[in-house]
Formats: structure tokens, sequence, C-alpha cells
């Protein structure tokens, strides 16, 4: 009996171990170390208007603006009703894009650079921007209500 009980008890331990930091360490989700500490335009080459931008469009209550003139971003609250800056250019919300004025167009390429390469290109549908809504609450997803 004391020989059953000495295995069980090293099996638990064995188990409550594992799960830790043994065998199980990685089925967990674990953050990422951010890449990149600071946000804005990180660089800049003025020589071919080419540059990194990082900003933070996770939030679902905020669009993010990007003014490319004067190099500076800005976000505005969906929710407390915070009007657009006065200049940008182009919007990041989430999952959702806009530009100021702007037209778009569809194509194959996946990278400025398959598109230099293309030489030079004609497009002829371009469409005007439209965003009628933007989801700014998901707490309700699982029960099918999107806000």
């Amino acid at each position: 009996m004391k020989r059953l009980f000495l295995f069980f008890a090293t099996l638990l331990l064995a188990g409550l171990n594992s799960a830790c930091d043994g065998i199980f360490h990685n089925i967990y989700d674990e953050p990422k170390p951010e890449t990149h500490s600071e946000y804005g335009f990180i660089k800049v080459n003025e020589a071919d208007k080419s540059g990194i931008i990082y900003v933070d469009a996770r939030t679902y209550d905020r669009w993010v603006y990007i003014d490319f003139k004067n190099k500076k971003i800005d976000t505005a609250n969906i929710l407390m009703n915070e009007g657009e800056p006065s200049r940008w250019d182009f919007a990041l919300h989430r999952y959702d894009v806009k530009t100021c004025g702007g037209s778009a167009c569809e194509t194959g390429f996946h990278t400025l650079e398959e598109l230099r390469a293309a030489g030079d290109v004609s497009f002829s549908n371009f469409e005007a921007d439209v965003n009628d809504s933007v989801t700014v609450d998901m707490s309700g997803m699982m029960d099918g209500i999107i806000l």
C-alpha cells in the first residue's frame, strides 16, 4: 500500500511540474516581445519618398490618422465623437482603412517593389473611398451582436 501511495504521489508531482515548465511548457500563448519600442515615422528616405511607420491600430474605439506631409500621427476616439484632425492622408482602425477624399483600386501586387518592377502600369478601375461604419464593440460577438 505504501508503494502504491508513493507511486501516485510521484506521478502527481511529475504531472504538476510538467504543466508549469516541463514537457508542456509551450502549450500556452505567450506574448511575443516587442520588436520595436517607438511609434511614428521611424525611418524616412526623402530621395525615393519611402520609409517605415509604426502605429498602434489594435483598439476598436480609435482611428489612427497619418499625415505624410507633416510626418505626424494623430488618433481620435470614435465613441467620444472626437473629430478628425484638420490635415490627414490615411487612417487605420483595427481592420478598416480610409483615405482623405482618395480613391483606390484592387491590384495583384503584394509589395511596392512588385509594382515598381512592373514598370508603367495603368489602372482604370478606381473607386471612391466609402466607409459607412466600423466595429467599436466586440463584447457581444459570441452572442452574434457586434456594434
